[in-house]
């Protein structure tokens, strides 16, 4: 069987011994210049890539080599070179090269080392596909709505809901105070969807500055800005797959046109060009804050506010759910191999918890590190436990 490849040099040997691969049914395409590299598609038309070193300029060798595994990230990349030695092949695996070959060398050798590559490759290949089906397994099991934790009424019923929503490719937006657990939701949301064998990525927009949140979300194109270079934004990162954006309030309204266009038409574009794609994503997006009301005053886009709310979903607080802060204070407690008391445990419920989940998780870590017997006492607990929090009306009703 023909196997086609495509060669990046401009040394005459090197393309000759190349040309007599044909004998070995190994077809190669040959490219003089590093800027071809977006002109191809690799997966369709080649099976490997063999760059010349000497094609690399060293002065920008980190973003040339960048470019070269983002481009044939799903084929091995062989570098064949004139300098040689264990250091500079290394070098080129640590790069993220799959492979390395010292020239001048033999038309049989060349050809044996290829195979060795393509063989070690494909192998690679399959240990991560078995990897990551195994870790999907898991996840399954331990990443479920089961593991948030509680069997009040408020959060069955949220279950249900979510359960529902997740077999549907529509946009889910769960909205709530902060340390509620949204993100372990999303998560779970994911896992049972028709899209838990694809990819997860999620963003929070509230930690990305914004002068980089559309680099980040929709990716670059090289030359679009000093020191650009090629990169595939989260959603072109997260083809088939799913995209959680955290605290989506916090999207500048550049980057809502973006997620606009997205959430329409299924269409994004790098910065820097004007060519489009179109990412086959599924969104869930989160709040901490009353969204409505940032529409009102024209600081989120209200076309994108209803595209993204198909499916709301509020996410009850620990002061709406005291009755399971026992099943919660169990689970954090049994990695450290301690109880509570009664007294400590009614103290604990009767706190209205602004922090929610979050802010009891810290709490009774603290509290079992400075228990000093086998049960953590009223004593124990040196949280600030005053009821002088007043709860934000902008959760206690419906979206």
């Amino acid at each position: 069987m023909l196997t086609r490849a495509c060669l990046f040099s401009k040394d005459k040997e090197i393309i000759e011994l190349c040309k007599c691969l044909d004998g070995f049914h190994i077809h190669f395409a040959f490219f003089r210049d590093l800027q071809e590299i977006n002109k191809i598609e690799p997966i369709k038309q080649f099976s490997f890539a063999l760059i010349d070193a000497g094609m690399i300029d060293y002065a920008t060798a980190s973003s040339i080599i960048d470019d070269i595994i983002f481009h044939f990230k799903k084929i091995p990349v062989i570098v064949i070179s004139r300098k040689s030695s264990v250091y500079i092949g290394i070098e080129y695996f640590r790069r993220g090269f799959n492979g390395f070959v010292e020239f001048p060398c033999s038309i049989s050798f060349l050809f044996r080392r290829i195979q060795k590559i393509l063989q070690s490759f494909s192998l690679h290949i399959s240990l991560e596909q078995e990897k990551e089906r195994l870790e999907r397994d898991l996840c399954i099991v331990t990443n479920s709505f089961d593991s948030f934790l509680g069997e009040s009424e408020i959060v069955k019923q949220m279950k249900n809901d979510l359960l529902r929503f997740a077999e549907t490719e529509f946009p889910v937006f769960l909205y709530g105070e902060t340390g509620t657990g949204k993100n372990l939701l999303a998560s779970a949301i994911w896992k049972h969807s028709a899209r838990k064998d694809k990819q997860f990525l999620w963003e929070n927009l509230g930690s990305i500055p914004a002068s980089l949140a559309a680099s980040t979300l929709f990716g670059t194109t090289a030359g679009s800005y000093t020191d650009a270079r090629n990169f595939p934004g989260l959603f072109e990162a997260a083809e088939h797959g799913t995209v959680f954006l955290d605290e989506i309030e916090c999207a500048s309204l550049d980057v809502q046109k973006g997620l606009l266009c997205i959430s329409e038409n299924m269409e994004c574009k790098r910065i820097g060009t004007h060519k489009t794609y179109k990412p086959d994503v599924r969104i869930i997006s989160a709040c901490n804050v009353n969204l409505r009301q940032l529409v009102k005053e024209k600081k989120f886009r209200e076309d994108l506010f209803y595209r993204l709310t198909w499916l709301p979903v509020r996410v009850p607080t620990l002061r709406e759910r005291i009755s399971d802060i026992p099943i919660l204070v169990d689970s954090i407690l049994q990695k450290t191999n301690k109880g509570i008391s009664e007294n400590a445990l009614q103290r604990l419920m009767a706190y209205t918890w602004p922090g929610n989940v979050r802010e009891l998780f810290t709490c009774i870590r603290r509290a079992a590190v400075l228990c000093d017997g086998s049960k953590i006492e009223l004593s124990d607990i040196r949280c600030n436990l005053s009821n002088d929090y007043e709860p934000s009306p902008e959760f206690c009703t419906e979206l």
